[in-house]
């Protein structure tokens, strides 16, 4: 019996320790207002073992509002880099960021009663900044990132349309 107590002891001592480690993963609060996404990835390195390795022709000087309450630092990465056109990828405790790699959306636009199309009606992406014009066939193309996209479709007369969905590439 004793010996069985000493058993159950020792497991349960195991089990604890390993629920120890597991509450060890890191987490992160970040709030900062209009910091570029190196002075988030600065703040991300000073209070943690990790680093980041990117591209010097990444847009690192993008603006973003930031504001995680203990997030694991994978929500947290998601979080920053959404709509900004850099993918990241864990590599131990190095996070190697990149570009994405842009999709083209591309249709008709027309008046929604008569279904004639208009001609060089304006269709952009706020977010990215990129946009196009149609064509003489109503036709328009445009390259964005893949992801949560925005676009806005605006024509002399009519008022402006914003259209929200998701993209992926095929």
């Amino acid at each position: 019996m004793h010996t069985l107590i000493k058993i159950i002891f020792l497991f349960s001592t195991i089990i604890l320790s390993t629920l120890e480690g597991y509450s060890q993963i890191p987490s992160f609060t970040l709030n900062m207002r209009g910091g570029t996404l190196k002075e988030i990835l600065k703040e991300i390195e000073n209070n943690s073992e990790y680093t980041f390795v990117f591209n010097e022709k990444l847009n690192m000087e993008q603006r973003k509002d930031i504001s995680v309450t203990r997030k694991s630092l994978a929500e947290t990465l998601k979080y920053i880099f959404k709509g900004t056109g850099i993918n990241w990828q864990m590599m131990g405790d190095h996070i190697v960021l990149s570009k994405v790699d842009k999709i083209t959306i591309s249709g008709y636009v027309t008046d929604r009663n008569s279904m004639e199309t208009l001609i060089g009606a304006s269709v952009s992406d706020p977010k990215l900044r990129a946009g196009s014009f149609t064509n003489s066939y109503g036709y328009y193309s445009i390259q964005t990132a893949p992801d949560s996209v925005h676009l806005q479709v605006s024509y002399i007369g009519y008022t402006p349309l914003l259209k929200s969905f998701f993209a992926q590439k095929d």
